[in-house]
């Protein structure tokens, strides 16, 4: 995908001849390179030990980009990828280069919008690698024999990584338990993400990871009313529509049903004078027509205010040939290729309609629900470890099942001593945001940005800024943000929300002769892969007979008495929210459905036999 890539020379002694520095070059950009209208730009200091290149989309070249004589003479040292949300040159024209490893965390302080850049000092000895504060423009990293690689996706360090690559066991508990990973994590052990808010300071053999910023809601309430912050918000909301719709003739607009997209929406139909018809909308589902579903309820927003809107069937019947294309784009890195594998051919066909950017609708506005204590808040978020869940203690061997308890127990230590003391709402939003959004979001946008420049709008910086004076209560539930929806674009209050996704029931099909059902069992037969070292073949295929066998029966126990004991129950749970978050949250670190540890193996077994297995043969 588009972004930043490359590699230096970090430890002095180590000699240069190790590496051809433009045939790594060449090998990393053959593996970002997904489309053939790409643009590349390289600097190349063989006599340096140092390589860096920019792949662009046609229409985002992005700033003018340095040569090895310009670093050398100290004319231009920046290398960027994305773009500012707000004119940042006076800032990058004040980087001192005889300073900056000590400015640097100041400098990238004050820039705004969506990038990932390179400071370079003139002798090539100092280098800071950064993202922004969301880590929109994603950056990996490795270090190898005296050498620091960088790249927007793990697969292009992968092709240039030496020796054998093993399995990260703090990561892969995270990945089968929560179906995504932690803010810093890849599958592979050797290979790091920088997160957003972070950069790399590369100085004299040392590489040392350090935060610029932080995402600290509610840290500077103050005495504000409510309606103060929700007029500002709704300022916020109209200037970063602004500034990341483009040309709307040329941007399409992610609608659902939900309120996220109409934000965005109502921001889009100010900026275009309320004429709809300059606006161009998608969604997508199994049918358009299902009443109440994010589709549904997107075409009904389209017919009432005229817009320019396509909606896109979702289809299982070549499960196996777009699942593994996705999965191969975000490198495994969570289970969205599972759960959401026609997405990419639909965005392909967007793509061949002409259109350049897509605006997409995450937040972080204030994850649902409240909380009571720093285990809820993480149990809210989904995150835990994979110790507590019985499934997993029969179906991976012992060995690995005790390893991988260890690790994902250490890596969620580091999680809770970093909310440790907070505001357990605060500590919600916190973990989302970083942990979350920077991961399994960021997966789901990583096939967009290999074919859009994408950018997410209710993540503008000052929207950051701004939560860190909502306290919580107005944070929980979106409670300011959809009050400033609602005010900001009052036509659209007389649409209601959507109240299902329209998508796929996936255990369902599962259990049902399907495309589906038999790829499922092929790849469970599959005695060659590499995968069974850690899991147990026989046991887990004893869990697909069991979810096989395991048929709904439609009758008054199974529906009509299933409905009346979640109406029961969710009546005394509301009766007594602190008890009922305390059993969800102990219930949560032990339960999983059999369906979805199914998928992530799905997803882990490609992921392995592509990148593992592919890796070592190539060996």
């Amino acid at each position: 995908m588009p972004g930043l890539f490359g590699l230096m020379k970090i430890m002095k002694e180590t000699s240069i001849s190790q590496i051809n520095i433009q045939s790594a070059m060449d090998i990393m950009a053959n593996s970002l390179f997904h489309r053939r209208d790409y643009v590349l730009q390289t600097t190349i200091s063989e006599v340096h030990g140092f390589g860096i290149g920019r792949i662009s989309h046609p229409l985002g070249k992005g700033p003018s980009w340095p040569s090895a004589y310009d670093v050398q003479v100290g004319r231009r040292n920046v290398f960027l990828h994305g773009e500012f949300s707000k004119d940042c040159a006076h800032v990058l024209g004040s980087v001192s280069l005889g300073n900056l490893q000590i400015s640097a965390g100041e400098v990238l302080r004050k820039l705004e919008g969506y990038y990932s850049l390179v400071f370079v000092h003139h002798d090539f000895q100092s280098i800071i690698l950064g993202v922004d504060r969301k880590g929109s423009e994603p950056m990996f990293y490795l270090e190898q024999n005296g050498f620091l690689f960088f790249a927007p996706e793990v697969k292009a360090l992968l092709a240039v990584c030496r020796g054998r690559v093993e399995p990260d066991p703090e990561a892969i508990p995270l990945f089968l338990s929560c179906g995504h990973l932690l803010g810093d994590q890849t599958l592979v052990s050797s290979i790091k993400r920088l997160p957003g808010g972070c950069y790399l300071k590369v100085q004299e053999n040392i590489i040392e990871r350090e935060s610029y910023w932080s995402f600290c809601p509610g840290e500077e309430v103050g005495q504000e009313s409510e309606e103060n912050l929700k007029g500002e918000l709704e300022e916020l909301l109209k200037e970063s529509v602004g500034r990341n719709l483009g040309s709307p003739d040329k941007t399409m607009i992610f609608l659902s049903g939900g309120l996220d997209s109409r934000g965005i929406l109502a921001g889009a139909l100010l900026f275009s004078n309320n004429n709809g018809r300059l606006l161009n909308t998608v969604s997508w589902g199994i049918d358009e027509n299902i009443p109440g579903s994010d589709a549904y309820i997107a075409k009904q927003i389209s017919e009432r205010f005229h817009l320019q809107h396509r909606f896109f069937q979702r289809k299982a019947d070549k499960y196996s040939e777009v699942f593994a294309e996705t999965n191969y784009l975000v490198d495994g890195l969570s289970d969205v290729a599972a759960f959401h594998p026609y997405e990419f051919t639909i965005l392909k066909e967007v793509k061949e309609m002409g259109f350049d950017r897509v605006l997409r609708g995450d937040e972080t506005f204030g994850w649902h629900g409240n909380v009571y204590s720093s285990k809820e808040a993480l149990a809210k978020v989904g995150l835990r470890s994979i110790g507590g869940i019985h499934l997993y203690s029969k179906i991976v061997r012992p060995k690995y099942f005790r390893d991988w308890s260890e690790g994902g127990a250490a890596a969620m230590a580091r999680v809770k001593s970093k909310i440790q003391g907070m505001e357990p709402n605060d500590a919600k939003d916190y973990v989302y945001f970083t942990h979350r959004l920077q991961t399994y979001l960021h997966s789901c946008a990583a096939y967009k940005q290999v074919l859009f420049e994408h950018r997410n709008v209710l993540l503008d910086d000052s929207i950051l800024t701004f939560l860190r004076r909502v306290p919580w209560h107005l944070r929980l539930n979106k409670n300011l943000y959809e009050k400033a929806v609602l005010a900001l674009y009052p036509p659209l209050n007389s649409i209601p929300f959507a109240e299902n996704s329209g998508l796929e029931d996936w255990n369902g099909i599962l259990k049902k002769e399907s495309v589906l059902q038999s790829f499922m069992q092929e790849q469970l037969e599959d005695g060659n892969s590499g995968i069974w070292e850690y899991f147990d073949k026989q046991a887990v295929n004893s869990l697909f007979k069991k979810i096989l066998s395991d048929q709904q029966v439609h009758s008054w126990s199974s529906s009509w008495g299933v409905w009346l004991r979640r109406k029961i129950s969710g009546g005394i749970f509301s009766a007594f929210p602190r008890h009922s978050e305390r059993i969800r949250a102990e219930r949560f670190q032990s339960v999983i459905s059999p369906y979805q540890a199914l998928f992530r193996l799905l997803v882990l077994k490609n992921w392995h036999e592509t990148f593992i297995e592919g890796k070592r043969k190539g060996s």
